[in-house]
This record gives structure tokens, sequence and C-alpha cells, in this order.
């Protein structure tokens, strides 16, 4: 019975998440969730070809981009659709195929507390830290490698063209998860008398990643920085414990919505280094079986060796490791292999019973903490319009930094309405055009915008 009201408890967090943020906000209130929607717009008027001003100052890439399936669907739901409500169907997709996703897979034979990993997922992944930063082209290719791993456990003989489709669809999602895929299926059919035409269907995925590498290392991305050992294992420690199911979100004005809520702060800050120490313990556990047991009688793998599952986490924690801050021009890479691993692991490994016990109730705890946070930011969004404008037109990256320096709380934090002037221009008949903000994108600027400075 307790497991059923833990489904019951993802699908209610769900619910009224996605009802705040679709109904009750003018627009969707994600961090870069407004960047998305106001390039996806950009992207929509360009294949029309009609507003002069925007096929003036944009233009489309020449090139792939391991980054785009947002733009190039809301792109074409703005076809049909005003830009906010493109965004908006956009995230009811997400906020759909996620639910039935988690669903399905913790519904399975092999998850006896399939409720327990449905909440988890929810809160984790779902509703993550990547969800709230407005990564929605990672959590999609988040989605879609799942949804691989769900229809190819234990089929010896997964067709080819769903290979392909998967590979093209996870490439143009995110290039991190692209690479989890690449790894997991070089392993699962290297031994098949078919691998030469599983390459073959990854073969057009791999050259367009190619293709974008080429152009990247032209352009003189950087590869990663520098870190001292104790500034790199504060980093690695904060991005393992942001993985945890407390979130604190910054208003336009800089305050911390639990401003004069200290101890529940406190609380969640220690939920989420609980986290630290608990998936520590699980990977303990993985490592002593793999080194010590033979029975692996904790893996979930339908008839399915483990050795592929192992192999890619341990290239994806192996990225999560040696990544910066900022490598490849992209913010928090490794936190992006470090999801994927997480995935790997509730799908395919029965977390001991102590610690999943510990698990879940910290993520019903906070899914109920996140449904009254959630609806506490209702109203402001029109608020800060004119904030984020003259942060955009001034200098965004001050702004940013005089925000952490009058939060109290400086750690788990959302500022979600950083690009409220994207969602403010976007609710009107007639956009203002703006600046792009996210170099990640298969939109460019062709001329100077006038962004107020100039």
């Amino acid at each position: 019975m307790i497991q059923k009201q833990l489904h019951s408890l993802s699908l209610l967090v769900i619910a009224v998440v996605a009802c705040c943020l679709l109904i009750l906000q003018p627009y969707p209130v994600l961090h870069d969730y407004p960047e998305w929607m106001y390039q996806g717009f950009l992207v929509g008027e360009l294949l029309v070809g009609n507003n002069a001003s925007v096929n003036e100052s944009f233009a489309l890439v020449s090139y792939p981009v391991p980054n785009a399936i947002s733009q190039l669907a809301m792109g074409l739901l703005n076809l049909s659709f005003p830009p906010v409500l493109a965004g908006q169907i956009w995230l009811a997709v997400y906020f759909v195929f996620a639910t039935l996703l988690w669903r399905c897979i913790t519904r399975s034979d092999g998850f006896p507390q399939g409720g327990a990993i449905n909440l988890i997922l929810t809160l984790t992944i779902t509703l993550g830290s990547g969800f709230w930063n407005g990564y929605i082209n990672f959590q999609f290719g988040v989605l879609f490698f799942s949804l691989y791993l769900y229809l190819s456990n234990g089929t010896q003989r997964f067709p080819v063209v769903q290979v392909f489709v998967f590979s093209l669809l996870i490439f143009l999602s995110h290039a991190a998860v692209y690479a989890a895929l690449v790894v997991l299926v070089c392993v699962q059919r290297y031994r098949s008398a078919e691998r030469w035409r599983y390459l073959t269907a990854m073969l057009p995925s791999l050259l367009l990643l190619a293709w974008y590498t080429l152009i990247k290392l032209a352009s003189g991305v950087a590869v990663s920085e520098q870190m001292t050992l104790v500034k790199w294992i504060q980093y690695k420690t904060y991005t393992v414990a942001k993985q945890g199911p407390f979130h604190n979100f910054i208003l336009p004005n800089g305050e911390s919505l639990l401003t004069h809520f200290d101890w529940l702060y406190v609380i969640g800050f220690g939920m989420n280094f609980l986290i630290v120490l608990l998936l520590l313990c699980w990977a303990s556990t993985i490592v002593w079986h793999f080194t010590r047991s033979r029975g692996w009688r904790d893996y979930i793998g339908r008839g399915e060796s483990p050795v592929p599952i192992l192999v890619t986490v341990g290239f994806l924690m192996s990225g999560f490791l040696v990544a910066g801050q900022n490598s490849f021009g992209v913010v928090n890479l490794g936190e992006r292999f470090l999801v994927v691993a997480i995935v790997l692991l509730l799908v395919f490994f029965q977390c001991p019973k102590l610690l999943r016990r510990i698990w879940t109730i910290l993520a019903a705890v906070s899914a109920v903490y996140l449904m009254v946070a959630t609806v506490l930011l209702i109203g402001y969004a029109e608020e800060s319009y004119s904030v984020a404008r003259s942060a955009n037109e001034k200098d965004l990256e001050k702004y940013v930094d005089d925000i952490y320096a009058s939060s109290r709380h400086k750690y788990f934090n959302h500022r979600l309405f950083i690009y409220s002037d994207r969602g403010g221009e976007l609710v009107k008949l007639q956009p203002g055009l703006l600046p792009i903000d996210l170099a990640t994108s298969i939109v460019v600027p062709r001329l100077p915008v006038d962004n107020g400075s100039n």
C-alpha cells in the first residue's frame, strides 16, 4: 500500500508544479527556460521569414548543435501558436513524458519498491536541479536515454532503426547524454553478430558530433580550467549535493524565499549533503558486489549482463571527476554526467533497504516543501520584468554577483526570474528583440542588437 501512495505523491507533486508554472504564471519561470522560449520564437520567425527585423538581426547556424531539440520544437510550435503558449506546450510535454516514463519503468517486476524509486526519480530528475535551472534540452536528453534503457533492457535483438532514431534524438538534446549512449551501445553490442549494423546506425550522429566538435575547436572554446585540490573537492561535493531534493529559490529583489525561515534552510542544506553520504555508501556496495559477489542479486537488468551498465557508469563518473566548472563551453558539464549516472543506478540497481528508506523519506518531505514553495512563487514574474531588463541592459554578471552578495542563503539557489525580460517580451503580441545570451544555440546574431548600452 505504501508504494501505491508514493506513486500518488509523485503524480501530485508533478501536477502542483505543472499547474503553478503553466497556468498560474504568465510564462514558465525556470532560469534559462524563458531564454530558450525566446530563441524558439526566433527560430519560428526565421523559418517563416516574414519578420524583417528578426531576419536582419539573426540567422540559423549552418552546422549541427547538440543542444537544439527544444529550440527546434518550440520554433515549429511557434508556427501555429503564440510564443508563450508554444513554450507552455513544450514544458507540458516534458511533464507528461517524464511522469509516464518513470511510472512504466518502476511498475515493472524488477521494482518491488517501485513507488519509492518513482518518487526519487521525480524529485531527483524530473524536478531536479537541472529542471529548475531551465536545462530543458538536457532534461529531454535524459528522458530519451531512459526510454532507450527501458525499451532495450533484456532485448538481445533491439531494432537497429531504433538505435538510429535514439542516437539522433539524444545528440540533438545534449552531448553529455549522447556520449553515455555511444558507450552503452558499443559495450552492449560489441559481441553481437550485427555489431556493424549498430555502428552504421550510430554513424550519422557520430559524424554530426565530429562536425560540431571541429567547429567549436576552431572557434577557440576552452577545454577546461585548472582547480586546486581543495577547490576541486569542494566543487565536486557540492555538485553531488545539488542532486538532493532541496531547492532554495531567489526572489527578484535578491532575497531568498526562506529569508525568514533559517531553520528550514538549514534542514534542507543538511538533507542535500546527506544525499552525498547515501550515494557514496550505495556506490561502495556496488563496487563490493562487483569484486566479491557473483550473484548480483541487486541488479535489475532483465537477463542483461551488468557489465555494459557498469562500464557506462564508470565512464560517466570519470567525466564527472575530470570536468571543470566550464568545459568545452558547457557550464557544469560534470553535473550532467553525474545525473545520467544516477539514472543508471536507480533504474538498474536496487538500493540497499536502509539507504532507500532514508532517501525516500527525504524525497517525501521535500515533495511537500517543493509544492508549497512553488505556490509561493506565484505573482513574482511580472514584478521581476524591470529588474531583469535592467540587468541585461547593463551587466548581467554583476547583477548575479550582487544577488549572491545580498543573500544570506548562498547554496542550492535557483535564480528563476533572471530572464523574466524574455518572458515579459514574449507575452506581448509583438515581442521586442533582445540579444541572445546562451551560446549553445542554433540561432546566432547576424548584426549587433542594441541592448541599451550601445
